[in-house]
């Protein structure tokens, strides 16, 4: 650990910055979301979508930042909450050619495509607990069929929990800070708290597949992104 423990640490730190400027603009989105809520639950009445109109634009400029930290995001509604529908889910992403795309999905739940996501984990987590989480490396099935982790945080209004807002990091995202100059020969992974890969810097660790239980106390780590509301943290790990 001596001779990485210092490059383990500012490369744990520059995940960990990545991470928080994600969270810094997913919760300003949320909070314009919970503002455009309020204000119809203060005339006394349900909202409606049209009510939660205003988000798309907050939405999009997050994604139109000069590298943005995230891929994607949006608000899921929590099921019944909207006056006018049972299910709403705003969410927009980075298109391949640099354009925004809307990220639509089935929300009928009479069809057999439909889109439950409130059982999904980013959104029952946050629900449950009432904190922010951190969901993945998992594959993002309708999305962008890519290895995701999806940060989450829960809509507070004055009549309770109202949704999720949340927002998508690609795992290859988190390549960049384990492979380049000065990163040495040693593989290096990038892992959850289940050992689950993230990123890695070889060819032999891909994102989703597990550690070995062993590694778990292995002297050559650091934990990132400790103490995110209760959460386990993930960890930097030499090979």
């Amino acid at each position: 650990m001596a001779d990485h423990g210092g490059s383990l640490e500012a490369i744990a730190a520059s995940v960990q910055g990545h991470l928080d400027a994600a969270l810094a603009e997913l919760s300003a989105a949320a909070a314009a979301a919970c503002s455009l809520l309020a204000g119809a639950e203060q005339q006394g009445r349900r909202p409606v979508r049209a009510d939660l109109a205003g988000i798309r634009e907050k939405l999009q400029a997050c994604l139109h930042r000069p590298e943005p930290p995230m891929d994607g995001i949006g608000i899921a509604v929590a099921a019944d909450y909207l006056a006018d529908s049972a299910y709403w889910l705003e969410w927009w992403r980075l298109g391949r050619g640099g354009g925004l795309e809307f990220v639509a999905h089935s929300l009928n739940p009479r069809r057999d495509a439909f889109y439950d996501y409130s059982s999904r984990s980013w959104f029952s987590s946050p629900a449950a607990s009432g904190q922010t989480t951190v969901t993945g490396p998992y594959v993002d099935i309708g999305g962008t069929n890519a290895y995701t982790v999806t940060l989450s945080l829960p809509l507070i209004t004055g009549a309770g929990f109202a949704g999720v807002a949340g927002a998508d990091i690609p795992a290859a995202r988190f390549e960049r800070f384990l492979v380049g100059p000065g990163r040495g020969l040693q593989p290096m992974v990038l892992a959850n708290a289940d050992l689950r890969v993230i990123a890695s810097s070889s060819a032999d660790h891909l994102p989703g597949a597990l550690l070995e239980d062993r590694l778990a106390d292995s002297p050559n780590k650091v934990p990132v992104a400790a103490g995110l509301h209760g959460q386990a943290p993930w960890f930097l790990l030499l090979l």
